[in-house]
């Protein structure tokens, strides 16, 4: 949590003041942006955000109360059998499944902070150097 909290990049996973930013970046695909949408939500977070265009369970930055903000990202253990959301339809049986992808070890995030106006050089950085996918529109 981070007391910046003049504006949130709910998608992206940015908070920042008139001056400073803090990020939160996955890194593979195990990493999720967000929190599990079959838990409850975090006892800080707000329970309305007007401005989310998805819901919480999507946003890996989203307002808690008391004016401060969440970064948040999880990664499921999917080397067991389970139960959960799938697709916005409840308690449906998940199988297991095995290898590096489906363990907790492995999972990558980026936590950075730097000035507001270099807030998409940083993530541009990030993401080539971490062998991302990085979309460019017309060479930008």
């Amino acid at each position: 949590m981070t007391t910046i909290a003049h504006s949130v990049g709910k998608t992206v996973g940015v908070v920042h003041d008139s001056e400073f930013a803090v990020g939160i970046q996955c890194l593979n695909p195990k990493t999720i942006g967000g929190w599990p949408p079959e838990l409850p939500f975090f006892d800080y977070a707000k329970k309305e955000f007007p401005e989310a265009r998805f819901p919480y369970e999507m946003c890996a930055a989203w307002p808690a109360r008391e004016g401060s903000r969440l970064l948040q990202a999880y990664v499921r253990n999917r080397t067991k059998d389970t139960r959960r959301m799938v697709w916005n339809m409840p308690d449906i049986p998940v199988a297991a499944i095995h290898g590096a992808d489906a363990e907790i070890a492995g999972t990558k995030i980026a936590l950075f902070g730097c000035e507001v106006s270099q807030v998409l050089e940083t993530i541009e950085a990030i993401e080539i150097g971490e062998g991302l996918p990085h979309p460019r529109i017309e060479g930008e």
